[in-house]
Formats: structure tokens, sequence, C-alpha cells
């Protein structure tokens, strides 16, 4: 039936422009009403049932497209060759990197666009991931017929790609070209249509940032004659935009409702997640809470053996002190008289003669002799002189034990000193933890009231979306899609 329908079209009778009558019936496609499979943001979603039509206006042979983004034109010519069972090729040509108009992007897009070709068209849909200028040499003279012109929009880079493919066009060529009502940001697409209008047949549509349709070959399908005839009838031509335009804004209104839907899903997928992060930050939250309790404790019973040790090695300082002292004042006296022992030996230091043996008769003699009792005493001196030196030593050592002892405990309060001053960083660090938690808590809890106003916009947004006038204007021609997706 498809085929029928085509050849229909090519040999259809189409009025002369100055017939009277309503024109739109006469050029009406049933492809114009099909409802679009695939819609991405794009200004273009305003021209897909024109691409519907133009598909089967044409019957394109060989479609080539330059530049397509996301994929919204290019897909919509897909689904209309798939539908209606054309023998088409159709071509991508894109580097899928963007540029200062469309804005740079990553790979992500180019995966969307592979992704769904591979699924739906790749039988007779190719995407050459190249530049405009190196695609060239893919595509002989004269194979081309219909060409979407949709890459940098500067006067020069659109005027250079509509040259330099001009000559790949069939003598049924037909060349599209976007935002030809666009004049800001530097677009000179508006500029070379002028020009071109005066070259060859022409259409162009004002909504959707504008759409110009050039008829470049000798040999111009029926319908796409019929077209042209209409831009310079006024009336006529305000009826075609009218109509496409209608059609149009039905595309982009399906476009609203599913981003709509989509922005619902995310917000619903957003607020599970942050419901998620909250559960996990009341249990954090709550850890925290535990181990700042726990670590007090640890802290003060910590502080209360400090005290305790405090107070017990302070008790003990002041008495090993006050023993320090007095073996210092006890060895202190001791030199005193050591010195004063000393004194009193050098002052009666006298030269001893070596003994000599004598006969026992003398002996009472000598013991009573005055050099004899010096001797002993300057013995006595000595052997008391050895005696304090022996107590000094005796001194120093404990003395020195004492201190050591001191310098020990002295060392084990410092250490808890430090101990102490560790287990208050830990508490303040613990408690800073707190306090980040709280008011992570207070943004979960912000964020998730948010996103509630989000969903409730958004709901909002489909509720106003699906009672809207234009919604409801154009439920009889989403009736007559269904009718003619039974037809097809």
């Amino acid at each position: 039936m498809a085929n029928q329908n085509q050849l229909a079209v090519r040999e259809r009778e189409f009025p002369s422009s100055s017939a009277e009558g309503w024109v739109v019936p006469n050029l009406l496609l049933p492809s114009a009403l099909m409802r679009p499979t695939y819609l991405k943001p794009s200004a273009w979603a305003e021209h897909i049932p024109f691409a519907f039509w133009l598909v089967e206006a044409l019957s394109p042979r060989v479609l080539v497209e330059l530049g397509s983004h996301y994929g919204t034109s290019y897909f919509a010519f897909c689904q209309a060759i798939d539908r209606l069972g054309l023998a088409s090729n159709c071509f991508a040509v894109d580097t899928w990197r963007g540029d200062e108009h469309a804005g740079f992007y990553g790979d992500e897009v180019y995966d969307t666009v592979r992704k769904h070709n591979a699924a739906q068209y790749s039988r007779f849909s190719t995407l050459v991931k190249s530049s405009f200028d190196e695609a060239l040499g893919y595509f002989e003279d004269g194979t081309i017929d219909l060409l979407h012109i949709d890459g940098l929009h500067t006067l020069e880079a659109v005027s250079r790609d509509f040259e330099s493919w001009l000559p790949k066009m069939s003598s049924r060529g037909v060349v599209v070209m976007h935002d030809t009502n666009v004049r800001e940001r530097g677009f000179g697409v508006y500029k070379l249509f002028a020009e071109l209008r005066s070259r060859f047949r022409h259409f162009e549509f004002v909504h959707g940032h504008g759409l110009g349709v050039l008829g470049v070959g000798p040999e111009v399908a029926p319908a796409l004659c019929h077209l042209f005839d209409q831009q310079e009838i006024p009336n006529a031509r305000r009826e075609i935009q009218e109509l496409f335009a209608r059609l149009g804004r039905d595309c982009y209104s399906e476009l609203q409702l599913v981003r709509s839907q989509d922005s619902l899903t995310h917000a619903k997928e957003d607020l599970d997640r942050l419901g998620e992060d909250l559960k996990q930050v009341r249990q954090a939250l709550g850890t925290a809470q535990t181990s700042s309790s726990t670590t007090a404790k640890e802290v003060a019973e910590i502080r209360r053996k400090y005290n305790e040790l405090f107070e017990r090695t302070t008790g003990e300082r002041g008495q090993f002190e006050e023993r320090v002292r007095l073996l210092t004042e006890m060895r202190d006296e001791l030199r005193q008289e050591v010195a004063r022992l000393q004194a009193k030996l050098d002052e009666r230091s006298i030269p001893i003669p070596i003994p000599i043996p004598a006969p026992a008769p003398l002996m009472a003699e000598i013991v009573t002799s005055p050099e004899v009792g010096l001797k002993i005493e300057n013995e006595s001196l000595h052997a008391r002189l050895a005696e304090r030196f022996n107590e000094i030593a005796v001194l120093t050592k404990i003395l020195g034990q004492t201190e050591a002892t001191l310098a020990d405990r002295n060392g084990k309060v410092v250490v808890l000193e430090r101990e102490l001053a560790a287990a208050k960083g830990q508490v303040n660090a613990l408690e800073r933890e707190l306090v980040n938690a709280r008011a992570q808590v207070a943004r979960q809890a912000e964020e998730s009231e948010e996103l509630r106003a989000v969903v409730a916009a958004s709901r909002g947004e489909v509720a106003a979306l699906l009672s809207s006038t234009s919604w409801r204007v154009m439920a009889p021609v989403r009736w007559i899609v269904s009718k003619l997706k039974q037809l097809f």
C-alpha cells in the first residue's frame, strides 16, 4: 500500500496556483500527520511534520544531512522513509563535537544518536563522523536528491556548505536550510537564503527559527512545484505556513510533555537519592553522636585519672623537694666540716720522723712525748675526714636517685598532659563532625523541599499542557494520526 501511495503522490495532479478555494486540502499529505517517535530538545521539532511531508512528496533516493546534533531532524526524515517503505539511502554528516552556535559537547551526544540509529534505521542509514568538507569525497556529483544544511550558521560557513555541495545535487535535488529567520549571534543563513531566492524556486516557513526550501534541480516533484507556486500568493502562503506551524506546535507540545515527564522522573529519582543520602547522613549522625558520647566518657575518665595522678605526684614532688633540701643542707654542712678539719689538719701538720726501734725501757717516754700525741690526733682527723667523705658520697647518691625519680614522675605528667590534649583534640574533631553532619542534614532537608517543589511544578506543567487549548484543538489531528497508523 505504501508504494501505491507514493506512486499516487508522484502522479498526482495538483491544481494551479490560480485555482480558487482553500489550497491546504490539495497540498496536505497523510505522512504530515504522523506522530514522531524520536524527540529531543531542538527548535527543529516544530518542522518535523514538514519533514514527513517532504519525504513523501520527494521520495528521495539519497538523503544527506549536514549537521545532525541529537538527530531530531535526521531521524524525522528516517522515520518517514521507514514508514513509507522507500528505497532510500540516508547519511548524517557531523563531527559531533559542536560549534560556537550549537555549543560544544562530548561523546554522549554521538552515543545517543548512534544507539538510536543502530536500533531503528541501520539498514539504510549511515552516520558519517567527519567535517563537511571531508565528506564531500564520499558522494558523486548529481546523486543527492535531498540535502539538509544545518551546520555552522555564519554567512561564510553556510555559503561554503551550499556552494561546495551544490554539484552533488541531482536533477530532482531539493536543499533545506534551517534558521532562515534568525538575525542574531552572527547567524547569516537568512542573508544567503535571500540571495538564493532569485536563483531557485523556493518556499519559506517562519516558525521554529525559520526553514527555507529550495528546488535546485530542473526536475521538481509535482507536490513541491505546487508548494513553490504558493510562495508568491500571500493568502495561500499564509495558509500553508499556518498549517505546518500548528502541526509543528503539536510536536513541540509533545516534546514539552516528554521533557516534563522526564523532569518529573528525574526529580523523583533525585528525591529518592536524596532520601537515601539523608538516611545515611542521619545514620552517620547517630554514629557520630554515639562516638562523641563514648569519647566524652573516655576523656572524663582520663581527666579523673590525670587529676588523681597530678595530686599524688604534686604531693610526692613536695616530699621529694623537701628531702632534697635537707640532703643538700646536710651535704653542705659536711663539706663545711670537712673544710674545717682539713684546715685544722693543715695548721697542725709537722714533720713526722720515721719511727726507729728503741729499747724497751724507753717506750714510756716515747708515748708521752708531744710528737707522738700530735701524730695520733692527726690520724684521728684523717679518719673523721674519710668518714665524712663517705657520708657525702652516700648523700650524693641518694640525692641523685631522688632527682631521677622526680624527673620520671615529671615525664609521666608530661605524657598524661599530651594524652589529655590528644583526647581534647578528638573531642573537638567529633564535635566539628557533629556540627557538619547537622548542617548537612539541614541542607538535605532544604534540597528535599526544593525537589518536592520541582515535582509539584512539573506535575502542574503536565496538567496545564494536557488541559491547554492547543492540546484540545489538536485532538482531531491526533485521532487522524491514529487512524493513519492503522492504514500504514
